[in-house]
């Protein structure tokens, strides 16, 4: 059998053994020609492997900012090999002479410079140091001019900025920051600016508040109940003073701040509007009166053409342009939802009023409603806060005055910054407020705040007098005597 086995020389070259698992990221010798070196460079590898494992690594941003701040202050009045010395037990990393130095430059920089800002704190602010800062120093600027600084004006405020300095990261993210109410409220919280509003004397309630409240809630209860009078012909009309330079009552300042001032708090400028409102929520057209004797008196712009714009010596309401508004507006109105209801020309309709004279003193008008089948009820006297459904809390009047408030807030600050774009000259900016430039402005401000308002579901006016609750309670009623 041996013959047919071939015999080959035995290899010299020794065998080098593998590494140990302790050695796995070196590799094996055998895989080499020369083993010798292979081997020779495994154990050089391993030696420095086993040096820099055994050495213990030390800790790093082990010096809290106190402790440098305090370092560099002993720096400064001692020395920075002293310092190192002296505060060498306190630290457990050694402390480098050049990271001392600059310690010391910083408590130097510090005491030559008082008004530097420390180090921020925390988190960075969102919309960088640079924007942030200047979007505060014009909130400043704004509240030293008397504007009302409010959530809508800050964002109104940081949009512009971002436009103008990181316009990318604007379109990026711009309006998902500014949806962020906390974004304002954070900016303004930084800034020590608290909500203030002015006081005024609290409303009183007549002492027969109960009785007044009960005769006037049967009064209307007869009206519905023997006439059938749906929610479409029950109407409250109401006039309220609108000022042409509608600013808010709330604004941000500072806290403890004994004075807020506020744009347009002073100015006497106003116009009147009336408005309607059914049971069933649906807003009549407004009449607008401006002062004057002429139709100059009107602003130069193209309102609705259902709007009724008016004027008087006086701005206020008069038994005449009462009477023009039930010819242009009421009377008009009930028709029309008669039509629509299917109802006959004499079905009775009932408006609900305050008893200002312009109303309550007015055989013309009263007889121009009768003749034209609308009984009326008066609101008892200064229950009007109570019992009227446009000046109950949170009712048309206050909602469109707040609408307004707001396009104003935001007009005056886009001025403010467009002025300071101009001349860069924070001491000396001054806005236009005569009438020839705010009337054609009020007057679109007053058509957006109408239409914005006339989206919202305003049947909670009635509901907040007890109105609504009373006639449903009568409904409900008559529906199981006929059962």
């Amino acid at each position: 059998m041996d013959r047919f086995v071939i015999r080959t020389a035995r290899s010299t070259q020794a065998i080098v053994p593998n590494p140990s698992p302790s050695d796995q990221d070196l590799l094996n010798p055998n895989f080499f020609d020369d083993l010798v070196i292979a081997k020779e460079a495994n154990d050089e590898a391993k030696i420095i492997v086993e040096r820099n494992s055994s050495r213990k690594r030390k800790a790093y941003n082990s010096v809290s900012d106190d402790l440098k701040a305090k370092i560099g202050k002993y720096a400064a009045e001692n020395g920075v090999v002293n310092a190192i010395r002296h505060f060498s037990r306190e630290v457990t990393c050694d402390l480098k002479q050049q990271s001392v130095s600059n310690w010391k430059k910083a408590h130097v920089d510090r005491l030559n410079n008082p008004e530097m800002e420390s180090a921020a704190q925390g988190r960075p602010v969102l919309l960088g140091p640079e924007i942030d800062s200047k979007v505060r120093e014009h909130i400043t600027l704004m509240r030293n001019e008397g504007a009302v600084v409010s959530g809508a004006v800050v964002n109104a405020v940081i949009r512009v900025y971002l436009k103008e300095h990181d316009l990318s990261r604007y379109r990026l993210e711009g309006e998902a920051l500014l949806s962020n109410r906390s974004l304002s409220q954070s900016l303004l919280r930084r800034m020590g600016f608290v909500k203030r509003k002015g006081t005024k004397a609290a409303k009183k309630l007549p002492n027969d508040f109960e009785v007044l409240k009960m005769n006037y809630f049967a009064k209307i209860q007869s009206l519905v109940k023997d006439h059938a009078i749906p929610d479409q012909l029950i109407i409250n009309f109401d006039q309220t003073a609108v000022s042409i330079i509608p600013s808010s009552n709330y604004t941000m300042e500072k806290e403890g701040a004994k004075q807020v001032p506020i744009i347009g708090a002073d100015d006497k400028r106003q116009i009147t509007a009336v408005f309607g409102i059914n049971l069933s929520g649906q807003f009549l057209p407004p009449q607008m009166i401006y002062g004057g004797k002429t139709d100059n008196c009107h602003p130069k712009y193209k309102f609705p053409d259902d709007w009724v714009i008016d004027h008087t010596e006086s701005h206020w309401s008069t038994a005449p342009s009462m009477v023009r508004y039930a010819r242009s507006v009421l009377i008009p109105f009930v028709q029309k939802k008669r039509l629509e209801l299917e109802m006959s020309e004499t079905q009775l309709a009932v408006v609900i009023f305050d008893t200002y004279r312009a109303q309550r003193y007015n055989d013309e008008l009263h007889k121009l409603l009768m003749e034209n089948f609308i009984e009326f009820v008066y609101v008892p006297a200064s229950c009007t806060s109570e019992l009227q459904p446009l000046d109950a809390d949170g009712g048309p009047n206050f909602m469109f005055k707040k609408l307004l408030k707001h396009q104003f807030s935001m007009w005056y600050s886009e001025q403010l910054l467009e002025k300071l774009q101009l001349n860069g000259d924070t001491q000396n900016v001054s806005i236009p407020l005569g009438l020839t430039v705010l009337k054609p402005l009020h007057a679109m401000w007053m058509e957006s705040a109408f239409k914005e308002m006339s989206k919202c579901d305003l049947i909670h006016c009635w509901s907040n007098t007890g109105i609504s609750q009373m006639i449903n309670a009568i409904r409900n009623e008559m529906n199981v005597m006929i059962d």
